[in-house]
């Protein structure tokens, strides 16, 4: 059996990438899978906004964009070491971080050859950072636990925000990541707190779900999906209220991702099994055993 490494959604479908470097994609009850790559695994999965392409991170810094109607190469891209991240902005212009904390701007000018431009703290130096969230002109850097705003047109670091003293934490254990659009951060730590980005205002506050894994916030900044130590499937909203509670897996739950919309949550296990789940309902789209068998 193939083992999952990312999952990421089109409106109507579902990509999968695989330690051993292929790609399914589910739609429907039909699914078809492709080889990316011929060895290593694929680290990250980003759909485009349209759905019409989707970004694929490959070993040793390799980047592909595909389409998604028949997975055929629209750009290759190089990086200097494995991709954590990659984003698609706009028609052929990306963003790239990598292990080593380097981020990366690619575009083309019309259909010419593709460039990279180091993303900067102050149009020269380069800026190190983790994660990112955002669009074409700005994105939200995450560093640690704490967030910067980065200006596309300057290349430049134009805010820097530390609103999370350390000295509140109780222990070195928590959770805390971006919405997709970088307008939002969270931290699952000693307590739950969603805080917008650009004011560093508090918009939701609440308790944590205990033995938790890995957490998504969804780009409506409302509701966290928690994946914990036990295989469950927790959507707290508002900071307040588990609006959902499921076990998918009996296997640790070591990745959850949203779809664009809000509509669906998918997850991986610690085994390298993957299911989807209806956000609303908590119904399985994709149960366990369906992923298994989609994986062979």
């Amino acid at each position: 059996m193939s083992f999952a490494t990312a999952i990421a959604f089109e409106p109507a479908a579902i990509w999968i990438g695989t330690r051993e470097g292929i790609l399914v994609r589910l739609a429907d009850e039909s699914a078809w899978g492709m080889r990316a790559y011929t060895s290593g695994p694929i680290s990250a999965l980003a759909v485009s906004s349209d759905g019409a392409s989707l970004l694929v991170a490959g070993p040793a810094g390799a980047v592909s964009i595909l389409k998604t109607a028949d997975g055929s190469l629209i750009d290759s891209l190089a990086c200097a070491g494995p991709v954590l991240q990659g984003s698609i902005v706009a028609p052929r212009t990306y963003v790239t971080v990598d292990n080593e904390r380097r981020g990366l701007l690619w575009s083309a000018n019309g259909d010419g050859p593709i460039g990279s431009t180091p993303i900067c703290e102050d149009g020269t130096t380069a800026v190190r950072f983790d994660r990112f969230g955002g669009g074409e002109a700005q994105l939200t850097l995450l560093t640690a636990i704490d967030w910067m705003i980065w200006d596309r047109a300057t290349n430049s670091v134009v805010s820097e925000h530390h609103p999370i003293d350390g000295m509140r934490l109780a222990y070195l254990d928590g959770l805390f990541g971006l919405s997709a659009s970088g307008g939002h951060y969270f931290i699952h730590w000693d307590d739950y707190l969603v805080i917008t980005t650009g004011t560093e205002d508090i918009a939701f506050e609440g308790s944590i779900v205990h033995r938790a894994r890995c957490a998504a916030l969804c780009d409506d900044a409302r509701r966290l999906a928690v994946g914990t130590r036990d295989g469950e499937l927790v959507v707290i909203e508002d900071g307040q209220t588990q609006t959902m509670a499921l076990q998918p897996s009996t296997h640790a739950i070591r990745a959850v991702v949203w779809q664009a919309d809000g509509a669906r949550i998918g997850w991986i296990d610690a085994q390298g099994c993957f299911g989807v789940v209806d956000a609303k309902t908590g119904a399985e789209v994709v149960d366990r055993a369906r992923g298994v068998e989609l994986l062979g």
